[in-house]
Order: C-alpha cells, then structure tokens, then sequence
C-alpha cells in the first residue's frame, strides 16, 4: 500500500494535461507579485531608505551646537570671463583661518562690463561632504540650496562702506559699468549662524540679468569644529 501511494500521488503529478499543467503555472504567477508590483516595492523600498539616510544627515549637519572654524578657503570663476556682465579678480579674504564668530578682510577687483541691476535671478547651490560624497542641501528658509528670483530685494545695504563709495559702487542695485578696485573692508561674521557644520563644503553662486549671465563664483571651504575653539 505505501508504494501504491506513492505511485499514485506520481501519476496525480505526471497525469496532467498541457492545458492543466498552463493553467497551474499561470494560478502561480497570479498567487505572486507581477514583475511591475515587485520593481515598485523595490523602488519604494529605496527611496524610502533615501530619506531616512537624508534626515540622519541633515541631523548631523545642523544640530552640532559645537563652534566652527575655516581651515580653508578657495574662490574661483566658474564660468567663461568673457561671457560674463560682472568679473572678479584678485579676491583675498584673511584671516586664515578665519574665526567663525569674528571679522574678516575682503579686498579685490570687480569689472563690470555693461550695467545690470534688477531682477537678479540668483542660483545658489550648497553642497555639503559626508563619508567622501557630496551631498546637496535643500533650500529651508530661503537657506541652503536655493533659487531668489531677485537678489536685487536682498543687496540693499544702508551702511555701504566707503570703500565701495569711493570708486563710485553702490551696494545696492543697478550696478554701473567700470572697473573698481576695492580695498580691504572688514566684516562681521556672527556667530548666530542659522546652522553649524564641519568639514568640506561646496558653493556655486550662479547670477543673470535678463538672460544674461552676470556672473559664476564657486567657493570651496574647509570648517574644523571644536568645542573651546573661536
């Protein structure tokens, strides 16, 4: 009896049809996720992961209540002089490092090839190093990475600095054609920074008037924390 058993659960299996057998494999492939749902799942899976390795991140980045320090700072052109309405030169900021609180020096070239002024559409992209990967701040509170339909609503200094008057450059919008050597100013960094972060950090500033580019400035820094330093 136990071999007719047998024999006869093999002959169940091997009795059917094509059409059963189909008909099986096809109630199977119902029974499971399609190739779509289980691709969806898997994109979900990700992305959700994304996120959650985003927010730890951005926990990292902005609430170290530790105090800052620029070990480096680098500043260039990012795009070509030539197509350019506003060109800086020779830019030179001390100290090094600079103190964050504290003051800094600014001194440089501006040439300004034609006069621009209001809307300056201004794109700011922020990027911040983690584990050797850049990666790019939101704009949160018009902080971070962020799009200013006009920067002219924004630079409107009332306390200009002589040395911005005295080569005839306003701090506020428009901007007049010429060539202006600016001498060294100093400025206050407070230490009331919406945010505090450490190591490499990243910043394009892309600027255009009317659909004309006005300038490309990329700036590189290097912040060391400490607790007792600044």
């Amino acid at each position: 009896m136990p071999e007719n058993t047998v024999k006869a659960g093999r002959s169940h299996t091997e009795g059917q049809g094509p059409m059963m057998k189909d008909a099986s494999k096809k109630r199977r492939m119902s029974d499971s996720p399609s190739f779509e749902m289980r691709l969806c799942l898997n994109l979900l899976k990700h992305c959700l992961l994304f996120f959650i390795s985003i927010s730890n991140i951005w926990n990292i980045l902005f609430t170290q209540e530790d105090r800052s320090r620029l070990k480096s700072f680098s500043f260039k052109n990012c795009a070509n002089p030539q197509d350019e309405i506003l060109v800086p030169s020779n830019i030179n900021v001390t100290p090094d490092p600079i103190s964050i609180p504290g003051n800094i020096t600014i001194s440089g070239g501006l040439l300004i090839n034609k006069p621009f002024g209001a809307p300056l559409i201004t794109d700011i992209v922020v990027e911040k190093e983690v584990f050797g990967h850049w990666i790019k701040i939101p704009c949160i509170d018009n902080i971070g990475s962020c799009t200013y339909p006009d920067m002219c609503a924004t630079v409107n200094v009332q306390n200009c600095p002589p040395q911005f008057i005295n080569v005839g450059l306003p701090c506020k919008c428009p901007f007049p054609a010429g060539n202006f050597n600016i001498q060294p100013f100093d400025v206050n960094i407070n230490s009331d920074l919406p945010f505090k972060i450490s190591g490499g950090v990243k910043v394009q500033i892309n600027a255009t008037f009317n659909g004309a580019l006005v300038t490309c400035v990329a700036l590189e820094l290097d912040l060391a924390c400490c607790l007792v330093c600044c």
